[in-house]
């Protein structure tokens, strides 16, 4: 995996998937919106929501990535101000 910071890294197990799939989705994610995985914010992460769930969505099957989604917002939701 690549260097991220400590938001990056929860993000990931937080979606509950395979950690290179999930962190995969991510990375490209984050940097097609100009981002990384070292500077993330949880607002830039919250932005990407759902360009993250577009693209989740073409690789697993849709509950899948609809449970995913569901983890990844709440941790979002729950991330210390």
């Amino acid at each position: 995996m690549v260097d991220g910071n400590d938001l990056f890294y929860r993000a990931v197990f937080a979606m509950g998937m395979n950690g290179t799939a999930s962190g995969t989705i991510l990375i490209d994610t984050l940097v097609a919106m100009g981002s990384s995985p070292l500077t993330v914010t949880i607002e830039e992460l919250g932005a990407s929501l759902m360009e993250i769930e577009r693209r989740l969505r073409m690789l697993v099957q849709p509950d899948d990535a609809s449970k995913a989604i569901a983890k990844l917002r709440h941790f979002i939701l729950r991330w210390p101000d």
